[in-house]
């Protein structure tokens, strides 16, 4: 299924709010922290969270070196917009376990690579742009998530493609582990991994979903097969909702300073 964007002002209003600016009078940010870009701001991304969560805040996180002789491999990450829901602490790290959207400007994102870590970063992206770019179809293979998680992904299911404003990428729920103990229906995430038609940005998103409709299972085919078959209600939260949160992005140029 692929979802088109649909604006909501009053979803845009609280996130303008939440992030230090007054959306009716306007204002300016104050000065970013030493080491990051004073062009990037939380007000160039607006989300409306209805029916995920009742209030959505962005932020800007500092960047973190990249070191190659600790895992997973590509753990460095550049400065980015974190967005949280409600009013939930995250870390500076990514834990895909935990609901937020991050949004990652791609040419810094490269930048903090060098060498063969570049060069495994360069096909891990194109990899996934030429997921986000086929039509819709079965996916065979891990589905490659930006920040990489450090577990295997054991399966991914209910795949879907959805467009937002400026942009279009793939949602999917999966299971990370180090082991092969069966799936448990409480430990499923969902996740969303998107790119800007401009090659600006990387949208990450993640939410933990529940159902008690998964028997428990080591056989990733089948875990894939039931998932396809739940209705969206059949999870906490309706991934209808997660995925409408999706389409209703709105990702502005990164500006020149």
């Amino acid at each position: 299924m692929t979802l088109s964007w649909r604006g909501a002002a009053l979803g845009l209003l609280v996130l303008a709010a939440a992030c230090g600016r007054d959306p009716e009078r306007g204002g300016e940010f104050p000065p970013p922290p030493a080491g990051i870009p004073a062009n990037l701001r939380p007000d160039l991304i607006q989300i409306d969270p209805t029916g995920v969560a009742a209030s959505v805040a962005g932020e800007v996180v500092a960047g973190r070196p990249d070191r190659p002789d600790a895992l997973p491999v590509l753990n460095g990450t550049p400065a980015h917009l974190r967005f949280a829901f409600d009013g939930d602490t995250l870390p500076d790290s990514v834990e895909y376990r935990q609901r937020q959207v991050r949004v990652f400007p791609l040419p810094a994102y490269r930048a903090t690579f060098v060498g063969g870590t570049r060069a495994v970063f360069e096909r891990r992206l194109a990899a996934l742009a030429a997921l986000i770019a086929m039509p819709a179809g079965p996916v065979t293979g891990e589905i490659p998530v930006f920040p990489p998680v450090a577990e295997e992904q054991v399966f991914r299911g209910r795949i879907r493609w959805i467009d937002f404003d400026g942009g279009r990428g793939i949602a999917f729920l999966a299971h990370y582990a180090r082991d092969r103990d069966p799936v448990a229906g409480d430990r499923l995430v969902w996740i969303f991994q998107g790119l800007t038609d401009d090659g600006a940005w990387l949208v990450a998103a993640s939410h933990p979903v529940r159902t008690d409709r998964l028997p428990p299972t080591t056989d990733a085919r089948r875990v894939a097969e039931v998932l396809d078959g739940l209705a969206s209600g059949d999870f906490q939260p309706d991934l209808d909702h997660l995925e409408r949160m999706i389409a209703s992005l709105r990702v502005a140029s990164l500006p020149t300073v």
